[in-house]
């Protein structure tokens, strides 16, 4: 039987994942979108040359024997009403070290270094010291280029005092995703937002609540099989992988 691997359709769920796969050793890493109508094509072709697909105990055994593990990682946002709402598929390849064809055949990066850290859109998974831990934890923050254009947003919403823009951009803080790192920099546009706001109109700014915070989350997601059944596409063709 083909390997039917689910795609996630929360992107929390998925970055999540990827941390998770990060921090027990999955280190090294690709990623790229494939059309809809390919990307079955490109799972198989992973299965059979890295085994994404392997149970955990031929996991187990495979380490035992210094074979490399790698696993897939599939996103495809969704409607409310359970559509997809893109016609590609987002993907991370995630390989341990070891033995395995995916370190001479893909141009995989090392998440552990600075200068090739894991990036999913505006975000960046690195290792982030914690207050009373010996070891820094795995965490997703914002890029730095992604911060900065926030400060810019919230300094040019507020003093140019139009109300759509600093309450939009106040609403769309509230909805970073709470990763610790994402959490650090998220009080920090709080604080640089209640300070403009004091600056221009003499007074703190009304409400406010806590940032959002990301605790353990369920797998959301489709199997590929049901997806690409129920998505309009052409036959499969062969895989581009970026």
């Amino acid at each position: 039987m083909r390997y039917d691997p689910l795609v996630l359709t929360n992107q929390a769920v998925a970055m999540q994942r990827i941390a998770d796969y990060v921090r027990s050793g999955h280190v090294f890493w690709t990623s790229g979108e494939v059309p809809m109508a390919r990307a079955r094509a490109l799972v198989h072709k992973f299965d059979r040359l890295y085994g994404i697909g392997r149970t955990r105990n031929q996991r187990a055994t495979d380490k035992s024997h210094g074979v490399a593990g790698a696993t897939l990682i599939l996103y495809c946002p969704h409607t409310s009403d359970g559509l997809p709402h893109a016609d590609k598929i987002r993907w991370v390849l995630l390989v341990t070290a070891g033995d395995s064809p995916a370190h001479t055949v893909e141009k995989l990066q090392d998440a552990r270094i600075r200068e090739s850290r894991l990036r999913w859109g505006d975000y960046e998974l690195l290792q982030i010291a914690r207050p009373g831990q010996v070891k820094p934890a795995w965490s997703w923050r914002l890029q730095q280029q992604a911060y900065d254009d926030w400060r810019h947003r919230i300094i040019h919403a507020i003093r140019h005092q139009n109300p759509f823009d600093y309450e939009s951009a106040l609403d769309s803080l509230y909805r970073l995703p709470g990763f610790s790192g994402v959490r650090v920099q998220g009080k920090r546009l709080l604080h640089l937002y209640a300070a403009e706001w004091a600056r221009r109109f003499g007074e703190k700014p009304s409400g406010g609540k806590p940032l959002r915070y990301v605790q353990r989350l369920k797998n959301q997601g489709v199997r590929l099989s049901i997806l690409a059944r129920e998505t309009k596409t052409a036959p499969d063709g062969g895989a581009a992988v970026a």
